[in-house]
């Protein structure tokens, strides 16, 4: 059997999503030896802190990845609309 090669974009995103990745790409890793897979992993940005930085909160480069790769791991990632009406409800609605 031919030992396909898999490319996996990974985004860390922000909240609890950079703890969850911590603890996902060991166990990826340690499959990846045990079964001897080919698998490459390649992270990129995403979530509410790309918005000050990039304008978005999913950059182009980031997109551009997840485009060409196989599949995405991806952890918590609060986009600036979830941020808008929590912050609404938190000011405006619970006074």
């Amino acid at each position: 059997m031919v030992n396909r090669a898999w490319d996996i974009a990974v985004i860390a995103g922000d909240g609890t999503g950079p703890d969850i990745i911590a603890a996902t790409v060991p166990v990826i890793e340690a499959v990846k030896k045990k079964f001897k897979l080919n698998i490459n992993l390649t992270f990129g940005e995403g979530g509410l802190h790309c918005v000050e930085k990039y304008g978005t909160n999913l950059p182009p480069e980031t997109l551009e990845l997840l485009k060409r790769s196989d599949c995405v791991i991806k952890g918590l990632c609060v986009f600036y609309e979830t941020f808008f009406w929590l912050n609404f409800y938190r000011y405006h609605l619970t006074a």
